[in-house]
């Protein structure tokens, strides 16, 4: 099976995919449309055991190693949500300290996305990933 190191970050919000409009040193920056009440960090995802063995034994879905999200609206300064926020648990693993890996498709609360205002901008800050994803996965 063919592999690939891209792991294919997106959004899905209400049910429709949405592209980064950028995505540069592990900063991709989504517009996401004003009114949006669901939104998964979505993305490729490897069960690590499966494909390495016991080089690798790690029985998670990993999708993307998440730093930060930054959630920008129209008004007010910007949200910064951590690894450590408690409201990271639909499709987010356990907090690593420096990150949290979702499962492929990690759900934002909707606590702080009616916080937003108008059309906005959601920044997913990742870090390095050393995994090869299945190219066909998303």
């Amino acid at each position: 099976m063919a592999g690939t190191k891209d792991p294919g970050v997106h959004l899905i919000v209400d049910g429709v995919v949405i592209r980064a409009q950028s995505a540069v040193g592990g900063v991709y920056a989504f517009q996401v449309p004003s009114g949006a009440r669901r939104v998964i960090i979505a993305s490729r995802s490897v069960v690590p055991r499966d494909v390495f063995g016991d080089a690798l034994p790690d029985p998670r879905r990993l999708g993307v190693p998440v730093h930060r999200i930054v959630l920008k609206g129209r008004m007010g300064p910007p949200l910064e949500i951590e690894p450590t926020h408690p409201g990271l648990t639909d499709g987010f693993h356990q907090n690593e300290g420096t990150h949290r890996w979702t499962n492929g498709r990690g759900a934002l609360p909707a606590q702080l996305l009616a916080q937003l205002v108008g059309d906005s901008t959601i920044e997913v800050h990742i870090g390095t990933i050393e995994l090869e994803y299945p190219a066909d996965s998303r």
